[in-house]
């Protein structure tokens, strides 16, 4: 019998970075670019660490903290990511890493049988102080690549012809806290970029800007890169590349399953036929680069397979939240 008890570890440190690892300058050939070798794709071995799994010296009562993250797919996702890790009666050590820039945070989290697996990997971007009558909590507000957002700038061209794909590939391996991407886009690779191009200024702007201009969505989801075609299709070339991430849902890891539909827009027919689809599941390893299917015995009317949009994870410490909750839209 599958034991369900959970087990989590929250490792935050502040890394050495070589600020010049955030600037990037001159003429670059897509192909030669290489991912940048910076301490803030991991936390610091001198990191500080609390959990609740024996092995690492703890107790099983553990500690008091709840932690939420809504990141999703689209052209601006550092902007939209809410993420807050709320932990009770911080020691002052603690607080004052946590206060300090360039702080990095990684939750795992996990049960007895299956162990633990990351469930987010950033930056602080700011802490609050809310004093109870008998705790203090420490309300925690992280970003991804929040280092890199704020500081990677580049005054780059790319002279030669190549295409959109490649280019793209070389733009992500300059953000110092990235250290993988999945960016497998059948389309791009048609689009050539003729005469090469140039951009002077903020990194994520650049991407944003490009990913913008061929329909291009994507997500950096625990220091992975994750990009797709905005309007991909169950068989199109884009999907055959990816469809070998596809995750199959098992009835017995779903909570609650429902319909989201537009009340301010008319019901067409079209809506009722691909409406995008709420699953909450026992915490889970999907990721944006997962797709996901729902089976007969989930929902019978609502069976195929769906491409996350949004992916809400949600952790408390002391009440029965433990889960992650994907919006989906059929393909």
């Amino acid at each position: 019998m599958d034991n369900w008890q959970r087990q989590y570890r929250i490792t935050f440190g502040v890394p050495l970075y070589e600020k010049d690892a955030y600037f990037t300058q001159g003429s670059l050939i897509c192909a030669k670019v290489p991912y940048r070798q910076n301490p803030t794709q991991d936390p610091p071995q001198d990191a500080i660490m609390i959990s609740n799994i024996p092995s690492d010296g703890n107790a099983l009562r553990g500690f008091d903290f709840s932690f939420t993250s809504v990141r999703d797919m689209s052209t601006s996702p550092t902007k939209n990511e809410k993420t807050t890790l709320v932990i009770k009666n911080l020691s002052p050590e603690m607080y004052k890493i946590f206060n300090t820039e360039g702080c990095m945070v990684k939750v795992e989290a996990g049960y007895v049988d299956s162990g633990v697996f990351t469930v987010y990997q950033g930056f602080v971007d700011s802490v609050r102080v809310q004093r109870n009558i008998t705790d203090i909590d420490y309300r925690i507000m992280l970003k991804e690549a929040h280092l890199d957002v704020k500081n990677a700038k580049v005054s780059i061209d790319f002279p030669e012809t190549d295409n959109a794909e490649k280019a793209l590939q070389a733009l992500v391996k300059l953000m110092p806290s990235i250290s993988q991407q999945e960016i497998n886009i059948e389309t791009l690779r048609k689009i050539r970029v003729a005469g090469g191009f140039s951009f002077e200024g903020k990194l994520i702007d650049m991407i944003i800007e490009f990913c913008r201009a061929y329909n291009i969505v994507f997500s950096i989801f625990n220091g992975k890169f994750v990009a797709r075609y905005n309007d991909m299709v169950q068989g199109s070339s884009d999907y055959d590349e990816a469809k070998f991430n596809t995750y199959v849902l098992d009835s017995n890891q779903v909570k609650d399953f429902s319909i989201l539909t537009d009340n301010s827009q008319k019901m067409s027919k079209e809506a009722k036929v691909n409406p995008d689809i709420n699953v909450a599941l026992f915490l889970t390893n999907i990721t944006f680069d997962n797709f996901i299917t729902i089976t007969e015995d989930i929902d019978p009317e609502y069976v195929g397979t769906y491409q996350p949009k949004i992916i809400k994870t949600r952790l408390n410490s002391v009440s029965n939240v433990w889960d992650t909750v994907i919006t989906g839209s059929s393909m």
